[in-house]
């Protein structure tokens, strides 16, 4: 038994699209709306997709990519601005 047998009870997926993602369901892993992720793909920030039939799918393995490239350190991304004198 696969993991998107549990995610998709109800409507299996075709077999050739097991490991892909709709925009729908990308959007709702990500906690984001369908908006949000549209401007990601204008923006070139979206994870790489394929569109077959009209329809944009995502890759599991590279969404899983793209989300390793998003990590960043905790540290801070510039230096801390001195306190400023007082007059």
């Amino acid at each position: 038994m696969n993991a998107t047998a549990n995610v998709y009870p109800s409507k299996e997926k075709p077999s050739l699209f097991a490991d892909y993602l709709t925009r729908q369901e990308l959007a709702a892993a990500l906690g984001i709306t369908l908006r949000t992720l549209a401007n990601y793909e204008i923006s070139g920030k979206a994870p790489p997709s394929v569109e077959i039939g009209g329809k944009r799918r995502y890759r599991n393995a590279a969404i899983d990519t793209w989300l390793a490239s998003q990590e960043r350190s905790t540290r801070p991304l510039r230096k801390p601005r001195p306190p400023r004198r007082v007059r």
